[in-house]
């Protein structure tokens, strides 16, 4: 090997070459499969600058004969110096590329895997989640090279090391496939996935074909310069014969893997790393924004501005703060499961279709892990010098549209958001999707939501909320200081305070409601249109109460903390600056999967509570007392009862004829073993049909097929190719009962004037068989079934062979040009 590089002849120069085109042409269709993962250009530039480093290190491991623990040190000193200035480029943008990108880079190997199997794609240049895609073409270039530039015996194993790159960037990449490709009326499904892994396939095994053949031309030429005899450079038949099987073996392999495809990917999940991996964060132990409402309105916290917003273009109605989709009767919180997943977000998200708004945050006393948003993100960029911190620990929840910084906010943090609205929905005119509700409702909340006999649809869901609001009294406490006014009531005018218990729970809310049902049950003595106003509590509790009411007529819900920008009748941040005092919450309903609607649930504060106490008049209906002799009625049957009120059994239904499901399992699971096993039962073929027609030829080539069906057996089971010995020769190395025979009677054949009978070639086939099944029972069980597939009989003409023949060839031709030569002299 070590002269590979070295010009001594065209043979090792092309290999060199062949090899060099194979592994670019893997490496190609790894940055190709890997390109989803990353989508961007600083993935181009590292990959290539990986393959070029690659590539290097093994011309010099080849040229200058390098040991193996140099040529380690050299991979570890590329790996660094590429991930210091490709790895991680936003420390460069940064200016913090000492420590913190030395540091990204060295645990790049260790970390660096696992977060780019928990980061949404595509990754673009985040963090240090371009290293392992430098190490993975950095080592597998120059591997691979390094393999392929060996003797055709140990050069096979560049394929599995240069495949490492295609296979980097399918199992590291989405979990769905590419959009399927019409092709006239057939539909290719996973185009992309399927050309990658098609086009390696194609390219190893023509690389090792050629490779393999190429070492035969290579002996020969050897073998001809050490007889001095020139050889034939006609293809024979059975080269011809072998391409074919080779190219109809990989021409079915890969029609019967581009069938299954369809089948198997459409009754599965694509199964890669990040399907089985979670989110780094899972919000469990966030404190809920809820929980903590009521603290926003203290005195010294309600006039701090949180933060400020500044955008070129119209503010967001709303921010959201945090998505709490789990209500367990005691404190709404974070979902789990379906909701509550927050990953990282390290380039740009899809988002639905809406209106694109790009607005500036600027913290000042907002704490804590929530961060302010709106719509749906599509990119978030932070600045100053603690940006990369930040964009470290910023986490991103799709589905509920929140987000939170898990290092925490301080004064002066700055980011940039760019989201989209979707367009809402009129929920008057949409019909309930259907939802059962976490909790069961309380007593009291249950009573009056049954007085007011709400239709299950968006209509009967606003005409409730409505009402609820309409008889609600907003207050944020419990109690105030003699002689005081706090800040939130100085900002509502004329208001008159009403207690209000802080929580939302099942207890609380139930109170909340006990309220309305005894205001409702006193005004229906009184004059009509008296007040029914009663219900005193802020968004904290109505908002709570809206998602359950929303839940029980059909709708999914959840409740929205947050702040909105442009309400005058509710409280709104003024000019993008948000107050503790703006903060609010409010639910939303799920009207189609993924599609939210904003319903305000937040109570009134203009219209007071009714005070006046009322004495309920005692009823002027006499009370009728049943008689002393009234008849004593004897109870009913229990069993004639049941019996009478039973409803028939409804008929079971009547069973499947065909069972599709297992059908079409068995249909996949079929055409998947076909496609596995192709290329072996094409091999068994072969193999039947050439034994067939050996037999069946005329009786003398009938004879000397079986002793190649003899000898082919042989050589499947092990044994050694006959090379240049004569038949005896070979019957002595094989050394089979009747081995002896068949070589006698083969030569008898071919070099015999006598004429054969049918029944002669028949008897002779007849040993052939006899001695065929000794050869296999003389090894495992294994081995039998390597041999049945083994390609060796039918590749085994040896360059020694092929020299002997054209030697032999030339030396007859040579004696009849004497013969001639001597005749036309006597002439």
């Amino acid at each position: 090997m070590s002269d590979a590089l070295s010009p001594k002849g065209r043979a090792t120069s092309r290999t060199v070459v062949a090899g060099s085109v194979f592994v670019a042409a893997l490496a190609a269709l790894g940055i190709v499969a890997a390109w989803p993962i990353y989508a961007s250009p600083s993935f181009l530039w590292a990959a290539g600058a990986a393959i070029i480093a690659g590539a290097a290190i093994a011309v010099l491991w080849v040229w200058r004969r390098l040991p193996g623990w140099l040529v380690a040190v050299l991979l570890v000193a590329a790996w660094l110096g590429l991930g210091l200035a490709l790895g991680v480029p936003e420390r460069w943008a940064s200016g913090r590329i000492w420590p913190d990108g030395v540091v990204d880079v060295l645990l790049a190997p260790v970390t660096g895997w696992k977060d780019l199997i928990t980061t949404p794609l595509p990754v673009g240049s985040y963090r240090n989640l371009l290293v392992p895609a430098i190490i993975v073409f950095l080592v597998s270039v120059s591997a691979a090279l390094r393999l392929s530039w060996l003797p055709a015996s140990r050069s096979g194993f560049a394929v599995p090391v240069a495949a490492a790159m295609p296979v980097f960037g399918l199992l590291f990449g989405r979990t769905s496939t590419s959009s399927p490709l019409q092709l006239g009326p057939f539909t290719l499904p996973a185009p992309v996935e399927t050309a990658v892994g098609a086009s390696a396939l194609l390219v190893s095994v023509l690389w090792l074909s050629w490779r393999g053949r190429d070492d035969r031309r290579e002996a020969i030429r050897r073998a001809e310069r050490a007889t001095g005899v020139r050889g034939s450079r006609r293809g024979s038949r059975g080269s011809v014969s072998r391409a074919a099987l080779a190219a109809a073996m990989v021409v079915v392999a890969l029609a019967a893997g581009v069938v299954t495809t369809g089948p198997v990917g459409q009754s599965r999940v694509r199964e890669v790393l990040r399907t089985s991996i979670g989110p780094d964060l899972t919000g469990d132990d966030a404190i809920s924004p809820l929980v903590t409402y009521r603290s926003s309105f203290a005195d010294d916290r309600f006039p701090q501005v949180l933060f400020r917003m500044t955008s070129v273009d119209a503010l967001p109605e709303r921010i959201r703060l945090a998505t709490l989709s789990a209500y367990d009767g005691q404190t709404y919180q974070l979902g789990d499961g379906a909701e509550g997943a927050f990953q990282r977000v390290p380039s740009v998200l899809d988002t639905p279709p809406g209106e694109a708004s790009t607005v500036t945050f600027t913290v000042e006393a907002l704490r804590g892990v929530w961060l302010p948003t709106f719509g749906a993100l599509r990119q978030i960029g932070f600045s100053g010098s603690g940006a990369p911190m930040l964009a470290d620990g910023f986490y991103y929840d799709p589905r509920t549209s929140s987000a939170v910084e898990s290092a925490g906010v301080a004064t002066g943090d700055t980011y940039t958001v760019t989201a989209v609205t979707p367009a809402s929905p009129d929920l008057q005119t949409l019909p309930a999707p259907g939802a059962s509700p976490q909790v069961e409702l309380p007593a009291q909340m249950e009573r009056w939501l049954d007085a007011q006999a709400p239709s299950r649809d968006g209509a009967g869901l606003l005409s409730v909320i409505g009402a609820l609001r309409e008889r609600g009294y907003l207050s944020h406490s419990l109690t105030i200081p003699d002689g005081t006014t706090p800040a939130w009531m100085s900002e509502l005018g004329d208001y008159g305070f009403r207690p209000s218990a802080a929580g939302h729970s099942l207890s609380r809310i139930d109170k909340l409601f006990a309220q309305l049902n005894e205001r409702a049950a006193q005004a229906a003595g009184e004059a009509p249109g008296a007040s029914l106003v009663a219900a005193v509590g802020d968004d904290e509790q109505f908002a709570v109460a809206g998602a359950l009411i929303a839940e029980q007529l059909g709708f999914p819900a959840r409740v929205v903390v947050g702040f909105r920008t442009d309400d005058p009748t509710l409280p709104s941040c003024q000019d993008g600056a948000c107050r503790a005092g703006d903060l609010s919450a409010w639910i939303e309903v799920a009207v189609a999967p993924g599609t939210w609607v904003s319903v305000d649930t937040s109570p009134q504060h203009t219209a007071s509570v009714e005070t006046q106490n009322r004495r309920e008049r005692d009823p002027e209906n006499m009370t009728d007392v049943r008689p002393r002799n009234a008849d004593e009625v004897s109870p009913p049957d229990p069993q004639n009862q049941d019996a009478a009120t039973a409803e028939e059994p409804a008929p079971p239904p009547a069973p499947e004829i065909v069972d599709w499901t297992l059908v079409r399992t068995v249909a996949i699971s079929l055409l998947a073993l076909v496609a596995v096993l192709a290329p072996f039962l094409i091999v068994l073929i072969a193999k039947a049909l050439r034994r067939r027609g050996r037999r069946l030829a005329e009786p003398a080539s009938a004879v000397a097929g079986g002793w190649e069906e003899y000898v082919d057996t042989a050589v499947d089971t092990g044994r050694p190719a006959p090379a240049a010995r004569t038949r005896h020769e070979v019957a002595e190395l094989y050394a089979t009962p009747q081995a002896g025979e068949l070589a006698t009677l083969a030569d008898r054949a071919v070099f015999s004037d006598e004429q054969l009978t049918p029944e002669e070639s028949e008897q002779f086939w007849q040993i052939v068989a006899d001695e065929r099944r000794e050869l296999r029972s003389s090894v495992g069980w294994w081995r039998r079934v390597r041999a049945a597939v083994s390609l060796k009989s039918l590749l085994r003409q040896t360059s020694a062979r092929a020299v002997g023949t054209d030697a032999s060839g030339a030396a007859r031709g040579s004696e009849r040009r004497k013969r001639r030569a001597r005749g036309a002299g006597m002439s």
